[in-house]
């Protein structure tokens, strides 16, 4: 294994009796790694309320991806994969999440799929996706990188909301990796853009907020210029909102400017 050390320190375990605290560290997972990221995926799909929270990798898509550049940052508990974040570089791919969002030519070289980030349960709440996020956007600053997109499920809050206060912005929602095709069969998405080289601070106007749950109205807005930019906090029911916004004209011409 060639394993290379990203970070170390201590992190909280539940248990019945409360936490404890546990070393572990972060490491950038090479091949040999794959069999125990499926390991752990399969454990974390077991315990699942619903199978449309998340969507497996296949393994041999892994392993082609790392071929191709992939990185994977895996936490490590006492010698035990127990959380990861995957990125891809794919190119002109069909697997890019560019096309998505009508990225195209040049644009979809520069793109970064946000794959997949899975943290065990019992170490939930020690902000491993923030963690493994600032690592991934060290190794990315500097490249030829820039747009940053990634899809979660209206379901999965927690990662949504990770997605969001990491710069990440809601571009679309569409259903995807369907066995027919993405629209057809597939599992309701949203689509999550961040401009690695955009780091203005954006300001909304037109602000609505919206129930997660009224995913029709949500399609409506982002069709009329809307972008997801907020989420508020979960309420008892398990239901929460988002707030849409329009970019304001300023931000816009910043960004075109950037651009130009």
């Amino acid at each position: 294994m060639n394993r290379i050390m990203e970070e170390e320190g201590y992190i909280k375990r539940r248990t019945a009796e409360g936490h404890e605290f546990e070393p572990f560290s972060i490491m950038k997972l090479d091949m040999d790694d794959v069999d125990e990221m499926k390991a752990l995926e399969s454990e974390i799909m077991a315990g699942l309320a619903s199978p449309d929270a998340f969507s497996p990798d296949e393994k041999e898509d892994i392993l082609e991806d790392m071929k191709n550049g992939a990185m994977i940052f895996g936490v490590f508990v006492k010698g035990r994969l127990r959380a990861y974040r995957y990125i891809s570089f794919p190119k002109r791919t069909e697997a890019n999440y560019g096309r998505d969002i009508e990225l195209k030519g040049e644009e979809l070289d520069r793109v970064v799929n946000f794959t997949s980030t899975i943290v065990h349960p019992e170490y939930r709440g020690n902000r491993l996706q923030r963690k493994t996020m600032k690592h991934a956007l060290e190794q990315l600053r500097g490249t030829e990188y820039r747009y940053l997109i990634s899809t979660v499920s209206p379901i999965n809050y927690y990662s949504l909301k990770n997605m969001i206060r990491s710069g990440f912005v809601i571009k679309k929602i569409k259903r995807k990796y369907g066995k027919i095709a993405d629209e057809i069969d597939g599992k309701m998405r949203y689509i999550l853009f961040r401009d690695i080289n955009d780091d203005m601070v954006k300001r909304y106007s037109k602000t609505i907020v919206v129930n997660n749950t009224e995913i029709d109205l949500q399609k409506n807005l982002i069709k009329n210029g809307y972008i997801g930019y907020d989420v508020d906090e979960l309420d008892e029911f398990g239901d929460y909102k988002i707030l849409f916004g329009v970019p304001k004209p300023t931000d816009i011409k910043s960004m075109e400017a950037k651009d130009a």
